[in-house]
């Protein structure tokens, strides 16, 4: 079938520890592709057309250092997608339609050093989602529309950039997003469960009531902010009116 990758593309794309599989149309990798090329340390598969990558897809890539996914159409990363890579270094998912990432997707990249995923659609930063990733040194979250972090994750990043002068977070500062509790945090499993034996228009709409509960509770906290801010210029106010009211009987007191 057009735009799988096959065994015969992976090999014309072989070179020593690296294949090469750059803009090639491949919208599809089937589990087993890359059976027995342990010792390959670089792939590139940049510029494709994949949407949807299969738990253990790249099982058998246990020596990869640099996996290369930029400029894709990939919306959403299934936990298990990158089982077995225990020796990567990097990884690239710049360009991509990502909108969430769910807790336990980047578990046991135990070496993962940089992690890019600029100019994706992500909105939050779930509980945890970098827990585990000790040598985790630079993460790029450039051009992402994120309003909002968990508290785990807020605490677990704190920690590294405590930890590390190298640790680096590009293009988002953390304490300038809204903070939820941990519990807070509805996973696409727990509300696909939830509308389980509805159409799927109504799980569309039970997404749409997630995002709408968020907001209310980003606008509830923004609301809060600003009525203590309020308070401030309030108190602000009062203090410079006495001043007037002092000024103004020294006045008469010396008339």
């Amino acid at each position: 079938m057009a735009n799988i990758l096959t065994r015969e593309i992976v090999e014309a794309g072989l070179d020593g520890e690296i294949i090469y599989l750059i803009n090639k149309k491949i919208k599809e990798i089937p589990r087993g592709v890359f059976d027995g090329l342990e010792n390959v340390q670089s792939l590139y598969l940049g510029r494709n057309k994949l949407t949807h990558l299969e738990p253990d897809v790249f099982n058998n890539l246990v020596n990869l250092h640099l996996l290369e996914l930029n400029n894709n159409n990939i919306e959403y990363l299934e936990p298990g997608v990158f089982n077995n890579l225990v020796n990567l270094h990097r990884l690239d998912l710049i360009g991509n339609q990502i909108t969430e990432l769910e807790p336990g997707v980047f578990e046991g990249l135990n070496n993962l050093t940089h992690l890019h995923l600029n100019r994706n659609k992500l909105t939050e930063l779930p509980p945890n989602i970098f827990q585990g990733l000790d040598n985790l040194r630079y993460i790029t979250l450039n051009d992402n529309p994120i309003e909002v972090i968990y508290q785990s994750t807020y605490d677990y990043l704190n920690i590294m950039i405590e930890a590390y002068d190298d640790f680096i977070i590009e293009g988002l500062d953390i304490n300038d997003l809204d903070r939820l509790p941990d519990e807070d945090y509805i996973s696409r499993e727990q509300y696909a469960s939830e509308m389980e034996g509805q159409i799927k228009g109504e799980v569309n709409g039970g997404k749409r009531r997630k995002n709408k509960k968020r907001k209310q509770k980003r606008k509830s906290t923004k609301k809060s902010r600003k009525q203590k801010g309020g308070k401030k210029s309030k108190r602000k106010s009062t203090k410079t009116s006495k001043r007037k009211i002092t000024k103004k009987s020294k006045r008469k007191s010396k008339k």
